[in-house]
């Protein structure tokens, strides 16, 4: 999430990985509910949206650095390693699971966590859209990387 072109990443990736052979990625998703209610319940409305401008950077800051971040969607990442990859499936980490800053105190709630993790596993494919990560499986096609 921090690479803006991720086509010579999957270029690269190819040069690596045989035909026929996978290529599992973890981004985060362009669109997180879990997020979007951690923020507000903590009043931090203008990071609740960030991810909604998924068409350029969003300003991160991590231990004193700052860094941009792309909240790409599955189909963009999928076409940017065309032809060299298509995408097989798709999983949601995180749709009913809350992310990080709902950290710690959602640890005092360990079976609510412990349900919520039942539920991403039941809703993690067909709710994928809505997870604070995506789980990316690729199949490497036959094209060679000239």
């Amino acid at each position: 999430n921090c690479v803006e072109d991720l086509a010579p990443v999957g270029r690269a990736l190819a040069a690596l990985t045989r035909p026929g052979g996978l290529a599992l990625l973890v981004v985060f998703g362009s669109f997180s509910f879990g997020e979007v209610i951690v923020q507000m319940s903590q009043g931090n409305f203008a990071s609740a949206f960030r991810r909604l401008r998924s068409n350029g950077p969003v300003n991160a800051r991590l231990n004193g650095h700052d860094f941009s971040v792309w909240y790409p969607n599955p189909r963009s990442v999928a076409r940017a390693f065309h032809p060299f990859f298509s995408l097989r499936t798709k999983r949601g980490i995180g749709v009913f699971v809350p992310p990080s800053a709902a950290e710690p105190a959602i640890s005092r709630f360990p079976r609510v966590v412990s349900a919520l993790e039942g539920l991403d596993r039941v809703a993690g494919r067909p709710l994928a859209f809505i997870g604070d990560h995506i789980l990316l499986t690729f199949t490497r096609t036959g094209v060679s990387v000239a």
